[in-house]
């Protein structure tokens, strides 16, 4: 029997599906539904972006409950999509927003970290545009990066035990379209300054697909204690606010000959 390898992508990415061997899930769970008398072939199937953990897990368990389904098709790399940074790394409430896998140490500096888009992201929650993946999702998927990253592997001890992130800079390169296909993340400390009262990092970041820089970003961040933060924000927050009231309140002696004019112009009108 002869063996294909398809791509699995996303029903968001239908457009990038056709004229390649690449399957939406919509079309897989057609597939997987033919009788087996129609397929002539061994696949392989191979995890892309924007796939569901819902709708491969549904597969997954018809697959191990159906042996002709098992020699048919050879779906263990559609397991990948259980790997995806914890909510609390992420920074993300809702789990379809985290855009990353868990970050892997490679050295003292080194990390890498897989790409992994689920379509019901917030950032695709309006339209697909073309067959790439958008430059948004990638600038997102850096900044969680780095969150994940200094969570997991240098967490900021402080009393409260909850720490707040100042990004000092993030300027971010676009160098060829990234397609919803395999991708990781490189993540390189280029410096790092840590006390008790804060952490300074600056880091380089790049995506990478088919051994093809896609984007690198440049990032610069401080990380604080929460307490600290949250009290200079609100300081800040509260004298911004009345900054502009004060600005938009016009003074009591300016309006007073504005209210004459008035008063003289109905009197003649009348």
């Amino acid at each position: 029997m002869k063996s294909r390898i398809f791509f699995v992508v996303g029903d968001k990415f239908n457009a990038f599906a056709k004229g390649k061997e690449v399957l939406t899930i919509k079309q897989l769970k057609a597939l997987l539904e033919a009788p087996r008398s129609f397929i002539n072939t061994h696949n392989v199937l191979i995890l892309g972006q924007g796939v569901q953990f819902e709708d491969v897990d549904a597969i997954l368990q018809s697959h191990n409950a159906d042996p002709e389904c098992k020699d048919s098709f050879e779906i263990s790399d559609l397991r990948r999509i259980s790997d995806r940074a914890d909510s609390q790394i992420s920074h993300k409430r809702y789990g379809h927003n985290t855009l990353i896998g868990m970050p892997t140490k490679l050295t003292e500096k080194k990390f890498e970290i897989p790409f992994n888009i689920d379509e019901r992201c917030e950032l695709m929650g309006d339209h697909q545009t073309g067959q790439h993946v958008q430059g948004m999702i990638l600038i997102e998927a850096f900044r969680q990066s780095f969150l994940a990253v200094t969570d997991r592997f240098f967490p900021f001890n402080c009393s409260c035990g909850q720490s707040y992130f100042v990004i000092n800079e993030l300027n971010t390169e676009f160098h060829n379209f990234l397609f919803p296909l395999p991708a990781h993340i490189t993540y390189d400390i280029l410096e790092q300054d840590a006390n008790e009262r804060r952490a300074k990092y600056r880091i380089v970041m790049e995506c990478i697909q088919n051994g093809i820089r896609c984007a690198s970003s440049a990032a610069s961040f401080t990380v604080y204690p929460a307490e600290a933060i949250n009290n200079k924000e609100a300081e800040l927050a509260h004298s911004v606010t009345q900054a502009m009231i004060s600005a938009h309140r016009l003074p009591a002696q300016d309006a007073l000959p504005a209210e004459r004019e008035e008063q003289g112009d109905l009197e003649m009108q009348a």
